[in-house]
């Protein structure tokens, strides 16, 4: 296995449970990649109500595996990007990405990761394919290659 994506899916990590794990899987081969994409859940609601808790969504459970990762890894060198709308960490030439969506607008973002290109970026995040002809939570790209639902 050469990749492992988390799209919105992380809520069971557990650093006791799974970071050596993960850690010792990124350490055993530079061709192995990690890309984890989340949203601020903790922030959203659903009828007008919170549904995840502050630290039971994948909002701090990505947060809890950055910092894990960061802490453990010690000889990489992490970079940071944040603007209004994300927290971008990568490391090790981008082989390493984490994607958190801001939330302020209080929405359910769990599908929209996925399709506004989460897919996509998930096969080709740290690879010389990535951002080529779409942008993650950008345009859709692959409207022209789905099948009309109306049509089944």
């Amino acid at each position: 296995m050469k990749r492992i994506s988390f799209i919105d899916s992380n809520y069971n990590w557990d650093n006791e449970r799974y970071g050596d794990k993960l850690q010792k899987w990124l350490e055993a081969s530079s061709d192995n990649r990690l890309f984890v994409a989340c949203y601020d859940d903790a922030n959203a609601l659903l009828d007008g109500k919170p549904f995840v808790s502050k630290t039971g969504g994948t909002w701090h459970r990505t947060y809890l595996m950055q910092r894990y990762l960061k802490k453990k890894m010690k000889r990489l060198s992490w970079n940071k990007t944040e603007n209004d709308s994300i927290i971008y960490f990568t490391a090790d030439n981008r082989r390493i990405q984490f994607y958190s969506r801001k939330n302020p607008e209080q929405k359910i973002y769990h599908t929209i990761l996925v399709e506004r290109n989460g897919y996509i970026q998930s096969v080709f995040s740290g690879t010389k394919y990535e951002g080529m002809g779409y942008q993650f939570m950008g345009r859709k790209v692959y409207d022209m290659y789905r099948q009309n639902s109306g049509s089944w």
